[in-house]
């Protein structure tokens, strides 16, 4: 059993996840890699789970668990994101090419020991990606332009007593062109542009 993978949907229509880890043994992490495709008709007994084949391994240095995937429909890319391990890594792999390309590397926090589990979501318009809550010691929000190949941080507005923003989960929005977000542990739910 694996917690903590990455996962996305493409087009409403496959869902993936990758990697894992095992949270009783948490040296355990797994290099896994599935597809779900969720156009057809499917039971809990039998899902239509496939395993994702690529022109070459999950690179090395993607740590599997505590990381995040966003999509960019402009490329047909799935940007990995392991921000929760020092230093930072990113990657890409075309959906098309099935090849692996490595992204530029993110800014690190400024305290490497601060491992925050951060998760991005990517706006379909522009195809940046946000990362709140890596940047600064998880106090701003990280934007990758794919366009530029570079990171900028972007101030974020305060939310009352939250200071770190780990453990949250993503999605954009495209009706508020926002990202609403959850935290799982509190079960609450908080909004910003």
């Amino acid at each position: 059993m694996a917690y903590f993978a990455a996962y996305v949907t493409v087009d409403e229509s496959t869902l993936y996840i990758q990697g894992g880890t095992n949270v009783a043994t948490s040296a355990i992490a797994y290099n896994q890699f599935y597809s779900l495709d969720l156009t057809q008709s499917w039971n809990t007994s039998n899902p239509l789970w496939s395993e994702v084949t690529t022109a070459g391994p999950i690179p090395a240095r993607l740590k599997t668990g505590f990381h995040s995937i966003s999509f960019s429909q402009h490329s047909k890319t799935m940007m990995f994101w392991d921000m929760s391990n020092y230093p930072s890594y990113s990657v890409g792999l075309n959906l098309d090419t099935k090849i692996w390309e490595e992204l530029p590397a993110p800014p690190p926090l400024s305290d490497p020991h601060n491992q925050i589990v951060c998760k991005a979501a990517t706006d379909p318009t522009t195809n940046r990606v946000y990362i709140p809550g890596c940047s600064s010691n998880g106090t701003s929000m990280l934007m990758y332009d794919p366009s530029l190949k570079s990171s900028t941080a972007l101030a974020m507005p305060s939310k009352g007593n939250d200071t770190i923003w780990s453990g949250y989960t993503f999605i954009w929005n495209d009706v508020r062109r926002r990202q609403p977000m959850e935290n799982t542990a509190h079960k609450g739910t908080k909004e910003y542009q």
